[in-house]
């Protein structure tokens, strides 16, 4: 698995019975981003299909991001993607660039949905007090708003320390 604390979710009788193996492979760099990315493209896309900068770029972010090379594939298949949709006649940096908006704002969206209900309840108390110009803010006053909006959702709040738990994860 490319989670490396995926381990750690198991229950304790499989983790017990599994014969592991543990094989950890570095991050991509740029240049080895860039040989992957440009033999994809030589099989998804035609020859002019993209402008100079293109894969430089993919493999800039996927580098940024990790160097996860499926991320960058990725990156590169929504930016030509959106240049399909917009009937362009090559794939632009601009294309990158809003494919890895979008990519972003879905990974921000996937890990909102993983979150536990009281989890949400806790970055809402403190998306709260941002839009207040509240923050930085202390635990405490988090605290506070949490308990707010869980009394408010008919929740039982958790304890404050449980809370600090969920900010620090």
């Amino acid at each position: 698995s490319n989670d490396s604390t995926f381990r750690e979710q198991l229950d304790a009788k499989v983790q017990s019975s599994l014969c592991e193996t543990e094989i950890s492979f570095p991050p991509y760099g740029t240049e080895e981003l860039q040989k992957v990315l440009e033999q994809r493209a030589d099989i998804a896309f035609h020859q002019s299909a993209l402008e100079e900068g293109v894969i430089p770029l993919c493999a800039a972010l996927g580098r940024q991001d990790g160097g996860d090379a499926r991320r960058a594939i990725t990156l590169l298949r929504k930016a030509g993607d959106l240049a399909r949709t917009e009937n362009a006649e090559s794939v632009t940096t601009d294309h990158v660039e809003r494919a890895q908006e979008k990519l972003e704002a879905q990974q921000s969206m996937d890990i909102m949905r993983d979150l536990t209900e009281h989890e949400q309840l806790t970055l809402y108390a403190l998306t709260t007090l941002a839009a207040e110009e509240s923050t930085p803010a202390r635990s405490r006053v988090v605290y506070q708003r949490y308990k707010e909006l869980c009394e408010y959702r008919g929740r039982d709040p958790r304890t404050a320390r449980r809370m600090r738990s969920f900010l620090s994860d």
